[in-house]
């Protein structure tokens, strides 16, 4: 690999240092100038921290960065223009970018309640996208590709600059083919709410890996709302393995038809389904463009900046300008005697691996761990002075009252439910009151719940659970058994959402039969209600009614699944712990036929989503293989009708490609990358959506369906989240749990009626 070379400096660095920019986990960055004679240039100049600039490892993971960055030379890129060492160590030099940050112009432009112009946002991404395109192209100098790829595309690693440029930064973690230091495995490197499911999988990322995170990018600049949040937690890697892609329509009406595609591609599971370059993307990008530009005019993205920034980059060049000339006032002054100095109004930002300070409006730099900005002006909460209407007009939209489709939808046993907008919805039997509307009476059609802001719910037999954006888990329903995580001699049911006062960092749940589980965010699992066989004993380890208990043994866990009589967990290493009964080999153990502790499933490895049933279990490998073990008297298994049990883990053959499973009584269902769904076991409620009423001991296709971006299945009924943002199910319609209000049982999807608009 060809670029920056490491040499010695001489005694006194020709970079003299200004203010510091930014300190990090690893680096610290300084603005510099470099004089000759009466020429001057401003440089942010990257140094590793003290602690690091002796360690070996730390030494050449910066030289790979200056080799990677040192070859990718384009308009829409911050390059490496010098690398060296002096007698404060090694030093990246890399061009100063007067502008701000994706990031910083998120939380930054007034106000803050307003979205961007549509065309701002597709112009900033139609840049990155080239920028991206640039480094993925890049050679050696004797012309061999070197594959390399960002892996850290975020809002704070895309700046803008107020010449109206869009560059691309850090490649601080990149990879390219050959690199002497290579990320250690099973370490994460970079922004978790960014990554895309191949890294978050620890499989080798190609370009799409970046496409995928610019997507993410786009997304969170056109609605101003992150797109995977909890970014501290498992819950971000979570939902972006599992959980359907957003239609970006919902949040705001002025989005052209083929933008939202374009955003559904790019956020794909699977890389196959995303476009094969980013040089594609910005083609398409700047065609919408064009359409914009005829109907609106054009754009300019260097006078929106100005309009926006425009004071605050005027006060923070008075004060690089007022540095410089002390400089020239001192034109003998040593490097030792020329200490950075923080600027007026200008304040230094402290950063932790993590945990990032507020941003700030003016001036952006790179480091190590990403980009920051610094000097804040302005007051706050306030419109900064000099924005237009008409910079503003196209973002001053509210978002659109009739947003078509649902985020996501659930399946309880008899029962569903959907969010739109955060806005809960139920449907279905309610006897128990597990709708959460506060009555007793059966709905055939969307219901709304009084509960908002809502990031996931999973449905029991005859109760509910949800949990909410800040992670407070709230159920509702029957509450005979302890389910809902209350004393049930004081409260037998609750009609309405109730929240347990324990669960407050939920990041994963699953409602069983008669208990439920949640994983909290320190990886522990907890667990209330009744989860075992009638009959059995329940052992210490268990909370047969009442409170939640911790799991014993269960640690570091990013996902739970509940069934009747056993419950799994997903552990972030990719290994699965299952406890209860055993009596068809559900918990993959051939030793004994119960266990009150989690025991460990040999032979499973990889695993990135687990789903029990009655009597079996499934899971999905970072290989989109499906694996089944235990009860297949009635296909659950998917392995063929001549293996009635088995106690160890079964791959089923012909179905790879997998993106979900969800796991339901005495069958299951698989959505492939294609959108299609495939469904096995017991069929005789019309539940496998294939046309006919029987068991299937292989997977058959469910008719009608060519484009499922969600799947999740009930005792006898099934849903899936179309790409429209439509509805569709199949199966038992007993108590109009498919929600078309016809209360008719369906052999194929059937559309359910549209929840009310908010």
């Amino acid at each position: 690999m060809s670029g920056p070379s490491l040499a010695k400096a001489q005694n006194i660095s020709p970079y003299v240092p200004l203010a510091n920019l930014a300190a990090g986990g690893m680096a610290e960055v300084t603005l510099c100038v470099k004089r000759d004679g009466r020429f001057e240039r401003l440089y942010a100049l990257k140094r590793p921290l003290p602690q690091f600039r002796l360690d070996p490892g730390f030494r050449e993971m910066f030289l790979d960065e200056a080799r990677v960055a040192g070859v990718v030379h384009h308009a829409n890129a911050v390059g490496v223009v010098d690398f060296g060492e002096d007698q404060d160590g090694l030093f990246l030099a890399m061009d100063f970018v007067e502008g701000v940050s994706v990031a910083h112009l998120l939380s930054a432009v007034m106000p803050k309640t307003s979205l961007l112009p549509v065309q701002a946002c597709v112009t900033i991404a139609s840049q990155a996208a080239r920028g991206l395109h640039a480094a993925h192209e890049a050679k050696t100098a004797d012309g061999h590709p070197l594959h390399i790829v960002h892996r850290d595309v975020s809002p704070r690693n895309i700046l803008v600059g107020y010449d109206g440029v869009v560059r691309v930064a850090d490649f601080g973690i990149a990879k390219a083919l050959g690199n002497a230091f290579r990320t250690s495995t099973g370490i994460l490197k970079g922004s978790l709410g960014y990554m895309s499911p191949e890294l978050l999988k620890f499989q080798t990322p190609d370009r799409r890996s970046d496409l995928f995170s610019l997507g993410i990018v786009l997304f969170e600049l056109l609605t101003r709302e992150r797109l995977y949040t909890h970014t501290e937690s498992a819950i971000a890697p979570h939902r972006i393995l599992n959980e359907a892609p957003p239609d970006a329509g919902e949040f705001r009406e002025d989005l052209p038809p083929e933008l939202v595609e374009l955003l559904f591609e790019m956020l794909a599971k699977n890389p196959d389904d995303r476009p094969p370059t980013a040089e594609q993307v910005a083609q398409r990008l700047e065609s919408i463009l064009h359409l914009l530009a005829a109907e609106e005019g054009a754009f300019d993205l260097s006078s929106f900046l100005a309009e926006q920034f425009g004071e605050e980059r005027e006060k923070l060049r008075s004060d690089i300008q007022r540095q410089l000339a002390s400089l020239r006032e001192a034109p003998n002054q040593s490097r030792e005697e020329a200490r950075p100095e923080q600027l007026d109004a200008v304040s230094q930002v402290s950063l932790h691996r993590r945990s990032w300070a507020k941003p700030f409006i003016g001036i952006v730099a790179l480091s190590l761990v990403g980009v920051v900005a610094w000097g804040e002006m302005g007051d706050k909460g306030k419109p900064i002075e000099g924005a237009t209407q008409r910079a503003m007009a196209p973002a001053s939209k509210p978002r659109n009252p009739e947003a078509r489709g649902v985020q996501n939808v659930w399946a309880g046993a008899w029962h569903s439910c959907a969010t739109r907008q955060e806005q809960l919805f139920c449907w279905g039997k309610n006897g128990d009151g597990q709708l959460g509307e506060g009555t007793y009476g059966d709905r055939g059609e969307p219901y709304p719940v009084p509960l908002h802001d809502v990031s996931m719910a999973s449905g029991g037999n005859f109760h509910t659970c949800a949990v909410k954006q800040g992670g407070q888990l709230y159920c509702w329903g029957r509450n005979t058994e302890g389910q809902l995580g209350l004393d049930p001699a004081k409260v037998p049911s609750a009609p309405q959402p109730t929240p347990l006062p324990t669960m407050t960092d939920v990041i994963a749940f699953d409602a069983g039969d008669f208990a439920s589980c949640a994983v909290r965010r320190d990886g522990s699992v907890w667990c209330w209600g009744k989860l075992l066989p009638e009959g059995q004993p329940p052992p210490p380890a268990f909370s047969p009614r009442g409170a939640p208990r911790r799991m014993p043994g269960l640690d570091d866990a990013i996902a739970v699944s509940v069934s009747e009589s056993h419950a799994c967990a997903l552990l972030r290493a990719g290994t699965v712990l299952c406890w209860g009964s055993n009596t068809h080999g559900e918990l993959g153990s051939t030793q004994q036929n119960f266990s009150p502790t989690p025991l460990a499933v040999p032979g499973v490895s990889g695993v990135i989503q687990v789903g029990t049933g009655a009597g079996f279990t499934c899971t999905l490998s970072s290989r989109n293989r499906v694996s089944c073990w235990g009860d297949n008297s009635t296909g659950q298994l998917g392995i063929g009708a001549a293996t009635r049990v088995a106690r160890e883990p079964r791959t089923i053959e012909h179905l790879d490609g997998v993106s979900q499973i969800s796991v339901s009584d005495a069958w299951a269902c698989a959505r492939h990358a294609s959108d299609q769904v495939k469904c096995w076991g017991n069929g005789t409620w019309g539940n496998l959506g294939n046309g006919g009423l029987d068991m299937q001991y292989t997977p058959v296709r469910v008719q009608q369906l060519e484009d499922a971006i969600w799947l999740t299945t009930g005792s006898q009924h099934a849903c899936v989240r179309r790409k429209t943002g439509a509805l569709a199910c199949w199966g038992l319609n007993s108590s109009g749990q498919l929600g078309d209000a016809s209360g008719e049982s369906r052999t194929i999807p059937v559309s359910p009626t549209t929840p009310p608009p908010l």
